[in-house]
């Protein structure tokens, strides 16, 4: 038969456990909401990254194709220089990682090479310059529902 002052002792010592595992817890439950808005945080500041990049990447671009195709006849150093920029706007579309599936969901690195593709042959500035703000509006759309 046990002891009544045992009872004592394990009661005491059920006690001091109870509350230490309570403790850890209550540290663990911590840790994971610290971890999960930790990771939101990072999330939302990479998507504001890319799109900052690709918001200034495509507009340079654009910039480029534009300025040089109004010259006229181009020579080869213009041309590199423009399927460059072409390029580099088309990768920065392709390259995403964070907002990757946005990017592709919507196609606009298909609707940026299209786009300037056409500009090339055509030189039909009106036309390069509406498909040019359709790609913005919905990056910028995207883009706004960060803010939200």
């Amino acid at each position: 038969m046990i002891q009544p002052e045992t009872w004592i002792a394990i009661g005491r010592f059920a006690d001091k456990a109870w509350s230490g595992f309570v403790a850890l817890v209550g540290v663990l439950v911590g840790g994971y909401i610290a971890n999960r808005s930790q990771r939101r945080h990072w999330i939302l500041e990479s998507k504001r990254v890319e799109y900052r990049e690709v918001f200034s990447t495509l507009t340079k671009s654009y910039s480029y194709l534009v300025s040089t195709m109004s010259v006229g006849v181009l020579g080869g150093e213009e041309e590199l220089k423009m399927e460059q920029a072409w390029m580099e706007g088309l990768n920065v579309l392709r390259d995403r990682v964070v907002i990757g599936q946005e990017v592709r969901s919507k196609e606009l690195a298909e609707r940026w090479s299209g786009a300037v593709g056409r500009y090339r042959q055509n030189q039909n500035y009106p036309e390069f310059a509406l498909e040019f703000s359709r790609i913005m509006k919905i990056l910028q759309e995207n883009a706004d529902k960060l803010i939200e």
